[in-house]
């Protein structure tokens, strides 16, 4: 069983150059400006913290965009595995 290390963490947001520019005025560093104002990344210590629309979030969770579901609130962990193998391995049962 591979070492879980949580690598991002993704928030639903409305606007992202508005939450964007919230975050850096909080004092996160930006970073990967590649994608323009489609998507931010922030180094969050060890975390990257993600902020991407709601909508396309919703969409990539597969979840109905309205009325918003109960059990999605915007919000996405994600644990990057080192190879294709380590992916596939089952997760303990809780």
């Amino acid at each position: 069983m591979p070492s879980p290390k949580l690598t991002v963490v993704t928030l639903g947001v409305n606007n992202v150059p508005s939450s964007a520019l919230f975050y850096e005025k909080l004092g996160f560093t930006r970073k990967f400006r590649a994608t323009g104002d489609e998507i931010a990344f922030f180094d969050a210590g060890g975390v990257v913290l993600a902020l991407w629309d709601w909508r396309k979030l919703a969409d990539d969770a597969a979840e109905a965009e309205q009325p918003r579901p109960h059990a999605f609130r915007g919000t996405t962990l994600a644990w990057n595995c080192a190879t294709a193998e380590e992916s596939m391995q089952p997760l303990p049962k809780p």
